[in-house]
């Protein structure tokens, strides 16, 4: 995505985000037979994601992607590890199948939780046989939840649509900070939905 006058740019003068770009261009033209990539759509805007992955799909080799970005393995990745409290787990499938299956690990793992609580004494068994509903402060934990999600994905859209746009771009006085904001709004998201399914 280097057009123009920009491919005479010296790499000194480069942002953040072309150096990446031009650092996975010249990655992607070598005859490697694996590539490891350390979240490498850090800094990317979404039409450079796009040509990432188009590029990786029709790779030869094998791709080792550590990433947080749910929409780039989408449709990339066929085997998953998970890295979590020290073990690891291997998951064959897509992420559409493997956040379906760790949907359903969370669901069996709080059963167990519960199962393992006290039972309530004999006296108290009608009391126990009532329908239980749903706590309120769980519904307004789970409003708040995706409210702070809605904001945090307009956020996103914002923040992509200013990396997208060149005037407004040219207007950001330090990347650096833009970026790491970007990259923060991004992880709190990630949290966000987190704390969302275990909510539900």
């Amino acid at each position: 995505l280097f057009k123009g006058d920009a491919i005479d740019k010296k790499v000194r003068v480069l942002s953040g985000g072309e150096r990446g770009r031009l650092a996975l261009a010249k990655l992607l033209l070598e005859p490697y037979n694996v590539l490891v990539l350390d979240e490498p759509t850090n800094h990317l805007d979404i039409s450079s994601k796009e040509v990432l992955k188009k590029a990786l799909v029709a790779y030869q080799g094998t791709v080792i992607i550590v990433s947080h970005d749910r929409d780039f393995l989408d449709g990339l990745c066929n085997i998953f590890y998970e890295f979590k409290e020290g073990n690891v787990k291997e998951f064959l499938g897509d992420l559409t199948e493997f956040l379906e299956h760790r949907s359903l690990e969370q669901l069996n793992d709080l059963n167990e939780k519960t199962l393992a609580i006290p039972k309530i004494p004999k006296e108290k068994t009608v009391i126990q046989n009532k329908p239980q509903e749903k706590k309120p402060s769980n519904q307004f934990e789970l409003k708040k939840v995706e409210t702070k999600i809605a904001e945090l994905e307009q956020e996103i859209k914002n923040q992509e649509h200013i990396l997208n746009t060149p005037e407004k771009w040219a207007k950001v006085s330090n990347t650096d900070v833009y970026f790491k904001n970007y990259e923060q709004f991004k992880k709190d998201l990630e949290a966000q939905m987190e704390a969302w399914m275990l909510l539900q």
